[in-house]
C-alpha cells in the first residue's frame, strides 16, 4: 500500500492479487459515485496517477485506511477498489 499528493488531495493505491492471480494495482477508492470530476496526482518525479474526486483523501483519511490496513491485511469497508490500468493511467507527460 502507498499513498501519495498532499496532505489536503492524497491516493491510496494498494497492489492485491486479481481474479487472474497475478498482482494488480488499485486505487482505493470511496463508495460513492465519482462526479466526473479527476485530479492529476504526482506519484514521483516521472510518474503520476489521474483519480476521480471519491478516490482523494486528505492525510487523515488516508492514515486510517493505512491503520486498517496494517491490522487486517484487508482494505477498509466500504472502501472500494478500481484497478488502474498501468498502460493508461499511470503515464503522464510533465
Amino acid at each position: 500500500m502507498q499513498a501519495a499528493g498532499s496532505a489536503d488531495a492524497m491516493t491510496v493505491e494498494v497492489r492485491l492479487p486479481g481474479p487472474d492471480g497475478e498482482s494488480h494495482l488499485y486505487t482505493v477508492g470511496r463508495p460513492e459515485p465519482a462526479d466526473g470530476r479527476t485530479t492529476l496526482i504526482p506519484i514521483s518525479d516521472d510518474r503520476a496517477v489521474r483519480v476521480f474526486s471519491n478516490e482523494i483523501f486528505t492525510a487523515d483519511e488516508a492514515a486510517v485506511i493505512f491503520y486498517t490496513y496494517y491490522l487486517t491485511d484487508a482494505v477498509s469497508q466500504p472502501c472500494v477498489l478500481r484497478e488502474l490500468d498501468l498502460s493508461n493511467e499511470l503515464s503522464e507527460e510533465r
